[in-house]
């Protein structure tokens, strides 16, 4: 380990990105992203063409900010804290191209409609549920309606 909770700013696809990485590795060949989870699962995903959340955006922005700032990034990686399990998610930054279209054709729009993935994982710890036009909350009211 070299750095930890190491703070970063950097410009990518127009879009002003900064965070905090919870640790940051030297390997022989780069540097290694770590970023704990105390829970039982990852968040941080975004929909693939099909709507659903499976791409990771969390890693790679950090690989990327990683290299920007300090090098080449060899690795990233979630270290789950309750289990000691190290996830490997694939980092595919061409993957995220579609979510920096999609945010800049919003913003110049001016219309941000809601849009949850297929499964609605993200409505499921979402803390504006009960002003949210679609999900759970919706689908039972119109059973009733």
């Amino acid at each position: 380990p070299e750095r930890f909770e190491e703070p970063f700013s950097f410009e990518w696809q127009g879009f002003r990105l900064q965070g905090t990485m919870d640790r940051v590795d030297r390997g022989p060949d780069g540097y290694v992203i770590v970023d704990y989870k105390a829970g039982k699962r990852t968040y941080g995903k975004i929909q693939n063409a099909a709507g659903k959340a499976d791409v990771d955006i969390q890693l790679p922005i950090y690989a990327k900010a990683g290299t920007e700032i300090f090098g080449p990034v060899t690795g990233a990686y979630y270290f789950m804290l309750g289990t000691g399990e190290a996830l490997v998610p694939k980092v595919d930054e061409a993957a995220l191209q579609p979510l920096f279209d999609r945010m800049r054709r919003q913003l110049e729009e001016g219309h941000f409609p809601v849009q949850p993935d297929v499964k609605q994982a993200v409505c499921e710890d979402c803390p504006v549920s009960l002003a949210c036009r679609v999900g759970p909350r919706l689908e039972r009211k119109a059973r009733f309606s």
